[in-house]
């Protein structure tokens, strides 16, 4: 069974109204201008029986995407209720990186709203998000945070191990994103080349982009010991060059204007964890 989630916003969080419940055919769905989407991703087949708990937290799964295209339109993740029913607030993002480089996943590309009170089905469900055309590089990372979830007791609720890929590539390993912004490599005891989470993908063509940016090198300009990674945090020095509106300090400050006011703690924590490029 697919349901189609209602239409969701770049980087907007809020509440979305359901679609109807459709089975599309995989590949032949029509994105904008009547142009017909290609499957990039699709680790949909090779159901493997375990599944890990999402209550609670961000987790994903990092990915090589195949062919050229690269302007996505969906995401449709593989979500299991191992029980009956739960209901759960969820959000799906995608980042950039995370896969064939073994580096973090770094900036984040899209975000869907927050979608409140959906019904996990008992057994297992591709959930679709539409996607409205964010360019990707070919290495990105999916992920799925659910919260305020309500299993049947005793039951867990969350992505479902597949593997392998039948389209585009990934590695044996996922993803956790902590809430201080940490990213955490998980490898969990399902089988050598297991750890995938199940998700389809598909994309039209359009723009490209490289991937990460290198906005994170600036915030390792307040590590003292210098080199490619952050490692110590001098607050002292940031702090004096966002009171005194220097441009590195100023990438970190939410009105996007010339001076630094209000600082944007959670984007510099990201860029910090994350290190230089």
């Amino acid at each position: 069974m697919r349901r189609i989630l209602g239409v969701v916003a770049v980087c907007a969080v809020g509440s979305s109204a359901f679609g109807q419940d459709v089975v599309p055919a995989y590949g032949g769905s029509t994105g904008g201008g009547g142009v017909i989407d290609s499957i990039v991703y699709d680790n949909s087949a090779n159901t493997i029986g375990f599944l890990i708990n999402g209550a609670d937290t961000e987790r994903g799964d990092g990915l090589v995407l195949d062919g050229t295209d690269r302007e996505v339109t969906l995401l449709s993740v593989y979500i299991h209720s191992n029980g009956g029913d739960a209901i759960a607030d969820i959000q799906a993002r995608i980042y950039a990186g995370g896969d064939a480089s073994g580096a973090e996943p770094c900036d984040l590309l899209w975000e869907s709203d927050v979608l409140t009170q959906v019904t996990i089905f008992g057994g297992t469900t591709f959930y679709d998000f539409p996607v409205p055309n964010v360019v990707v590089p070919d290495e990105i990372t999916w992920t799925l945070e659910m919260t305020n979830v309500t299993p049947v007791p005793g039951e867990v609720a969350g992505p479902r191990f597949i593997a392998p890929p039948v389209v585009g590539s990934s590695e044996d390993w996922v993803w956790t994103h902590d809430p201080r912004g940490a990213w955490i490599k998980n490898v969990y005891g399902v089988g050598a080349g297991n750890n995938s989470y199940g998700a389809y993908i598909e994309a039209v063509a359009g723009g490209t982009t490289s991937g990460c940016s290198s906005c994170a090198a600036c915030a390792c300009t307040y590590d003292p010991n210098g080199g490619t990674n952050c490692d110590i945090f001098d607050f002292l020095a940031f702090q004096n060059d966002f009171v005194n509106n220097a441009p590195c300090a100023c990438e970190y400050d939410t009105t996007g204007g010339p001076n630094c006011d209000i600082f944007d703690f959670l984007a510099f924590q990201n860029d910090f964890v994350n290190g230089c490029p």
